[in-house]
This record gives C-alpha cells, structure tokens and sequence, in this order.
C-alpha cells in the first residue's frame, strides 16, 4: 500500500489504523446506546416537540444565557490569575531555579488546561445543542442500517433538516 504522498504504509500502521476504527465504532455505538442526555432531551421536548417557534427558542437561548454566566465567570476569573502566575513564573525563571520553576510551570500548565476545558464544556449554546441532535440523529440513522435499535424520541434526518431550516429562515 502507498500513501497518497507516494511512501509506503507498513503492515504495523495498518493494524494500528485498524485498531483506532474498530475503537471508534465501538465508541460511536456505546454513544447511542447511553440515550439522550437530559438537556438535549429538554431541547428536543420544548424545541422539537413543542412546535418550532422563534419566540421558544430565543427564550431557551436567553435561558440559556443567563444559566451559562455565573458558571463561566469564576472559571474566567481563575483562568485569568493561572495566567498571570505563569507570566511572573516566566519571568522568574531567569532569576530562580529553572527546574523548580519548570515544575511550577508544568502543574500551572496543566491546571489551565482543566480550567479552559470546564469553561469549554460550560460553552453550551443553541447552536451546540441543534448540533448534537443532528449528530445523534445521523448516527441513529447509521447505526439503524446496521440493525441497531435507537432511541425512539430522536426525530428523522429529514424532519430535522426542516425544523432547522424552518427555525434558520425566520431568524
């Protein structure tokens, strides 16, 4: 086998490439097994089900808001300071110990990187959650052709589609 850069692939990658598809099916089918999460199914029940309306869901928008702000402002907060810790250990790595410092650094590097994926999973938006629905929808439909059985709440692609599309043109 040849790659598309013209070097050959060995028997090794392969396996390994193997191995990564049938973790991502088995992962890809757990996903559907667990069901639908309870915002997502809040979503789908006033969103979906409750008849599509700018008014519904530019209110779930804005509760939406408001529920994210007060999460997101302490995570900011503290992203802010690890940030300005790790400019002043910068800084004092000329002056200290750049072993001790580095260890400093690696354990402020890490504790960012938490923070920044808290406030990432806090990011929930409308846009996440027509995302999520679509996803789940196109899996379900996936995992049907393969004689899966899926939740039965979840909408058609089709419906879906035009919900979205109805909701998008009347913004």
């Amino acid at each position: 086998l040849l790659e598309v850069d013209g070097t050959e692939v060995s028997d090794s990658q392969v396996a390994e490439l193997s191995a990564k598809l049938r973790n991502l099916e088995k992962t890809r089918k757990e996903l559907l097994v667990q069901g639908i999460s309870p915002p997502v199914r809040f979503f789908m029940e006033t969103v979906l089900d409750g008849g599509l309306t700018h008014a519904v869901v530019a209110e779930l928008g804005q509760c939406l808001a408001s529920w994210r702000k007060p999460r997101l402002q302490p995570l900011i907060r503290q992203r802010r300071d690890l940030l300005e810790k790790r400019l002043q250990l910068h800084q004092d790595l000329r002056d200290q110990n750049p072993a001790q410092v580095q260890k400093e650094l690696d354990a402020l590097s890490k504790r960012l990187g938490e923070t920044e994926q808290a406030s990432e999973q806090l990011s929930i938006t409308l846009d996440t959650f027509w995302e999520e629905v679509a996803a789940i929808s196109d899996l379900s439909q996936e995992m049907q052709g393969l004689g899966l059985r899926i939740p039965h709440e979840l909408p058609d692609t089709r419906t879906l589609k035009s919900l979205y599309a109805q909701w998008a043109w009347t913004l």
